[in-house]
């Protein structure tokens, strides 16, 4: 089955934002969910294209948990041009996914980053670009010696950032020739390394200082200059 929440908005104080249960595609383009539990929770999930762009996740604990069923493995999640603010928990947790492609988007977690519960042996692609991670521990985590792709081929590296936006790598990594990417490369977890870390956040509007609140309002193009 399938679920389309496209330009919804959700607020479930005490749960959890969305839940789904065997279902094969989750489509939460231009969404707003608040949750006190898991922004977006999924298990059992069967192979199927899901779809997070443009979205606004504010979660007490994980922002998005996708948890594949016994026997999948083959699915994908496109996490495009949004945030995900999760207080007290990690920001992205998928389970037995192929492929994750994150552009664009802007990450505050209290725990990991990004987890990736590989379960697959081989043609996984995983990416994560031109993305701001506040976050109070930077890591990725991939399971089964998988690897993560942070650059495209191009100077589009990520921002690193404490959770106050102050002592990440990108807030004090060395810029000798002032071109807005750090002089030496930086290595979050996950099997890979980022090669070009920038060292500020072209992704507007994100609000620090508020737990419950990570907003963005654009441009998603900075890194094209």
């Amino acid at each position: 089955g399938t679920l389309d929440l496209t330009g919804s908005t959700i607020n479930a104080t005490n749960g959890n934002g969305v839940y789904i249960k065997k279902l094969s595609t989750l489509t939460a383009d231009s969404a707003t969910i608040s949750a006190g539990e898991n922004g977006i929770f999924g298990e059992y999930l069967y192979d199927g294209s899901n779809s997070i762009k443009n979205a606004n996740i504010t979660a007490g604990n994980n922002g998005v948990r996708l948890d594949a069923s016994s026997g999948a493995g083959n699915g994908s999640l496109d996490l495009i041009e949004s945030t995900i603010n999760a207080t007290n928990g990690n920001g992205v947790n998928v389970k037995s996914f192929k492929l994750l492609h994150a552009d664009s988007i802007a990450v505050k977690s209290k725990q990991r980053t990004i987890i990736i519960d590989s379960g697959k042996s081989s043609g996984t692609n995983y990416s994560v670009q031109r993305s701001c991670i506040y976050s109070g521990n930077n890591d990725v985590y991939v399971s089964s010696q998988k690897s993560v792709n942070y650059n495209d081929g191009n100077d589009n590296g990520n921002y690193w950032s404490s959770l106050d936006g102050t002592s990440g790598y990108s807030n004090t990594c060395v810029d000798s020739d002032n071109n807005g990417i750090c002089d030496n490369s930086f290595d979050p977890g996950g099997g890979g390394t980022d090669e070009y870390p920038v060292t500020s956040c072209s992704i507007d509007s994100i609000e620090i200082g508020n737990p419950s609140a990570l907003y963005i309002t654009g441009p998603f193009d900075a890194w094209d200059t």
